[in-house]
């Protein structure tokens, strides 16, 4: 080391030895990462970091690296982790979820095995969600929220409750965290819910193009919930659809306007032997 080519390198297993700190560092080279790419650096990181617990290279029945769909102008162009994933908007942990897979391994019940999940900031169910803080404006009339979250398994929907005072026209926007300007860059593809205090589904929200999720909705006086939930894509379950997002959204208040999601609806927008492996 360093190899002239690799993105990063990196001890199979070495997690889970007592000297891992001084004796089996994680490298990655930058350099060899369109020279520091933060996506790509970000990409290469987290690859090498699955090796020290044991994860394997996801490959095909010709290839050592699935490359996924190789189309990075795409917002929801897929590719896993364990791959070889770079020129793909969203990257993921796999469990063989891709055509003509060779590597079965169940990526996120290894890294659950020795890491455990992290705590869950905002419970699913309604009640007990997390409240979301309206900072207003001076003028009164308009206010703007925000929080963040990370979704941490599967089975993770995180709810935040909304309370207008009186009736309001919301914007609100769903977005994944993205390592680089140069692309999506991210984990998951994102899921929107709006229910009513009784728990109706209002509002769902998960566009089949992109990985974000915006909504635009008149509501009335009272507490409304914001379910946030990892998507699936057409191609792809939402099994490692996992990772760090942000909620944002303003409230405009209205005299005298119509409710415009008084009634339940759907609506879907669009839609222990140590060995080195190189990247």
């Amino acid at each position: 080391m360093p190899y002239s080519r690799a993105g990063g390198a990196a001890s199979l297993g070495g997690f889970s030895y007592n000297y891992f700190i001084k004796s089996l560092p994680v490298l990655v080279f930058y350099d060899n990462l369109l020279k520091g790419r933060p996506d790509f650096v970000a990409e290469a990181a987290s690859h090498e970091i699955g090796h020290t617990f044991g994860l394997l290279h996801d490959g095909t029945s010709d290839s050592a690296y699935y490359t996924g769909d190789v189309n990075i102008k795409n917002p929801i162009s897929w590719g896993a982790i364990m791959a070889a994933g770079y020129w793909n908007s969203i990257t993921q942990w796999s469990n063989g979820n891709y055509a003509d897979s060779n590597n079965a391994q169940d990526d996120v019940a290894v890294l659950t095995s020795k890491l455990g999940l992290r705590w869950d900031e905002a419970p699913a169910a309604i009640s007990a969600a997390a409240p979301l803080k309206l900072i207003w404006a001076v003028s009164g009339v308009q206010a703007r929220f925000g929080t963040s979250g990370v979704i941490g398994s599967a089975d993770d929907v995180d709810t935040w409750a909304l309370t207008l005072s009186s009736t309001g026209l919301v914007d609100v926007e769903l977005a994944p965290f993205q390592a680089s300007a140069f692309s999506s860059g991210n984990n998951v593809d994102l899921e929107l819910v709006l229910r009513d205090d009784r728990g109706r589904q209002l509002r769902r929200v998960d566009p089949s193009t992109i990985a974000s999720a915006q909504l635009q909705v008149v509501l009335g006086a009272g507490t409304y919930y914001l379910s946030v939930d990892g998507a699936a894509t057409a191609d792809h379950t939402d099994y490692g659809s996992l990772g760090q997002y942000t909620l944002s959204g303003i409230v405009h208040l209205l005299a005298g306007a119509t409710t415009t999601a008084s009634q339940p609806v759907r609506e879907t927008t669009s839609t222990t032997t140590s060995t080195t492996s190189t990247t």
